[in-house]
């Protein structure tokens, strides 16, 4: 199974789990001016060439090695608190059974759990409910 369809699958799931999240594309594209060509005008262009007048790079996400599904879990704060609720950040990192997880990818995770968010790496459900519903 591709990991598209393990993430559309765990995002349902998770959402079961009680936490919210999001999916997280990152990368860059690129955006310019389009330009009518009014009179013939000979231009060498190869099978797949696309031209962009006046590009710019336009980069989306939030950033390199963030996790693909981000949100949040709610939670109770206990004694000062009780009763009232609080968002805690969840990162999910979906693989594949053999999928590997990049340094930047940890490096993001650890970043999370070290604040006192939620992140980790899941592939299947049983994952996702070590990770988000710990001690049950």
């Amino acid at each position: 199974m591709s990991e598209a369809n393990i993430m559309r699958r765990l995002q349902v799931y998770i959402t079961k789990l009680g936490a919210r999240v999001l999916r997280n594309n990152v990368g860059m594209a690129w955006t310019g001016t389009p330009q009518h060509i009014r009179v013939p005008t000979t231009i060498i262009l190869y099978a797949g060439d696309l031209i962009l007048r006046e590009s710019v790079p336009i980069k989306f996400g939030l950033g390199v090695g963030s996790s693909d599904l981000i949100g949040w879990q709610p939670f109770t704060i206990t004694q000062a608190m009780v009763g009232k609720k609080f968002a805690r950040f969840t990162a999910v990192e979906v693989k594949t059974e053999t999928g590997r997880v990049t340094p930047e990818q940890q490096d993001f995770i650890s970043a999370v759990n070290d604040a006192g968010g939620i992140a980790g790496v899941i592939r299947s459900e049983e994952d996702a409910k070590q990770l988000l519903t710990p001690g049950l």
